[in-house]
């Protein structure tokens, strides 16, 4: 019955990746074509790493969309020229598009035995590096094109058996930013609607082991769909997090902060504001934490400096990894 069991599970995860790749894979056009031999050459001559820093380079005048959609285009190259080490280039830039491509492009190629594989890439890495690639196995195991609750379960699965930390930014974290925005969906990006009658939904739908990173991830999506000036969209979203259970509720005020830095263009002062828009001093706290402890912010004093000496501790202390 056990070996049945698992037979189906196998299955079940073969078919949502499956559909993944046949809806996902970047798609070369008369438009990229050009491109994409450059970059072959690039990586021949230069070598993979030298050309992925010289392709960032030139992606530096472009809008955030196009630099991620470029960024999936050279994930692709870069798997067809050397291959699933090409993990150990690709780095969390451009929303982490890079691992996007190049993951999904070796699961089509090999299967799902190349998750563990890939891990094992991922593994080598070390630190913050990790995490984003193993965010970018998320997102390749719940990209199907109907995105429904069952895939969701199931690619949360995947991510137990290879995510052994439970970082709130690896692979259960990509699976969730992916069912929400859709970024790999037909190669563009396509919210998950919202429903005002249920917006707990999916953290409310799932085992309660999935809680706590659903909710870490729910207010990056309140946050982009609420049609309200950013500091009513927080005011909003400490309401939701209120709601919780504390656990719950600290890891709500957590990914309040973690988006808070883009949500504010990058101002300390103006994510302290929103921070504080959480109505609560708790989570706001907990959400200047937040936005200090995300690996690539650098204002992490001015989001603390305000906060008593307990406060100001677990601010500074806060980390994802």
């Amino acid at each position: 019955m056990m070996k049945k069991s698992f037979s189906i599970f196998a299955l079940l995860i073969s078919l949502i990746l499956a559909i993944y790749l046949f809806a996902v894979k970047p798609q070369i056009t008369e438009h990229n074509v050009e491109e994409k031999i450059s970059w072959e050459k690039e990586i021949q001559i230069k070598g993979p790493k030298e050309a992925w820093e010289e392709f960032k380079k030139t992606q530096k005048d472009l809008g955030s969309a196009k630099k991620h959609e470029n960024a999936h285009l050279f994930g692709s190259i870069l798997y067809k020229t050397i291959g699933i080490g090409g993990v150990g280039i690709c780095d969390d830039s451009f929303n982490y598009a890079c691992y996007h491509s190049l993951l999904g492009d070796a699961i089509m190629d090999n299967g799902t035995s190349i998750v563990d594989y890939a891990n094992k890439y991922c593994m080598r890495l070390g630190g913050w590096s990790t995490i984003a690639c193993q965010h970018g196995i998320g997102h390749g195991a719940i990209g199907a094109t109907d995105y429904n609750i069952d895939m969701l379960r199931e690619a949360l699965i995947v991510c137990n058996s290879i995510d052994k930390n439970k970082s709130l930014f690896g692979c259960s974290n990509g699976v969730f930013m992916e069912y929400n925005f859709r970024t790999l969906h037909s190669g563009k990006r396509s919210y998950r609607e919202i429903d005002p009658d249920n917006l707990m939904f999916p953290c409310n739908k799932l085992p309660k082991e999935f809680g706590e990173a659903c909710y870490f991830a729910q207010p990056q999506w309140w946050i982009t769909m609420f049609r309200q000036e950013s500091e009513k969209k927080y005011e909003s979203v400490g309401k939701l997090c209120l709601k919780l259970n504390e656990k719950e509720r600290e890891k709500c005020a957590l990914g309040s902060g973690a988006v808070a830095p883009r949500t504010s263009r990058r101002s300390a002062e103006k994510a302290v504001l929103l921070c504080k828009a959480l109505g609560n001093h708790e989570l706001e706290v907990q959400c200047r934490a937040g936005a200090a402890g995300y690996p690539t912010n650098k204002y992490d004093n001015i989001l603390c400096s305000e906060l008593n000496n307990v406060d100001k501790k677990f601010c500074l202390t806060m980390k994802y990894f």
